[in-house]
């Protein structure tokens, strides 16, 4: 089985995904209540449990200011798989990450998310080694660290896999 669990916090916010093991273990430990079940169920010698699909929090999240990492998916994220040069949606394993400002450049473009786009190929391949504005190449948007990203499930190559059962809780 590889279902997942929405946990939700005690405002019925989305908080995070887990594997179906552990939203099982916070519901029996009493730190979460079921809210929705999977038809599927576990088998123990002696009794039957529903999968939880999604399960409520019973004490509040501490607020930590959490800052999102640099990484590769994330920046992906944030351009929502769209390259940033001709507007193409793509899957991640098509699209490649691009300096705005060269590293080469007498500016010294960082990699960091100030500074780096998500591209396809061949945006990336004319682009080179030069600016955008050297490239006569208009960025859709201008390249920031986000405060957030969304809630991710799965793979990011797959397509939306969200089950039916979470749809109520998640904001689009």
């Amino acid at each position: 089985m590889h279902l997942r669990t929405l946990v939700l916090d005690r405002e019925y916010t989305p908080h995070r995904t887990v594997s179906w093991h552990r939203g099982l273990s916070l519901v029996f430990s009493d730190k979460a209540e079921v809210i929705e079940e999977y038809e599927e169920c576990v088998q123990t010698v002696y009794v039957s449990f529903p999968v939880p699909a999604v399960v409520r929090l019973r004490n509040p999240i501490p607020k930590k200011k959490k800052v999102v990492r640099f990484n590769r998916h994330n920046v992906f994220l944030r351009d929502k798989g769209v390259c940033q040069y001709c507007g193409d949606k793509l899957s991640l394993r098509t699209l490649t990450y691009d300096h705005a400002t060269p590293r080469s450049s007498p500016y010294y473009g960082k990699t960091n998310f100030e500074n780096i786009v998500s591209a396809c190929y061949p945006c990336n391949l004319r682009k080179g080694n030069r600016t955008p504005w050297d490239a006569k190449m208009i960025l859709r948007a201008d390249p920031v660290r986000p405060d957030f990203l969304p809630l991710v499930t799965w793979s990011l190559d797959s397509p939306t896999v969200i089950p039916d059962l979470w749809r109520d809780y998640l904001r689009e």
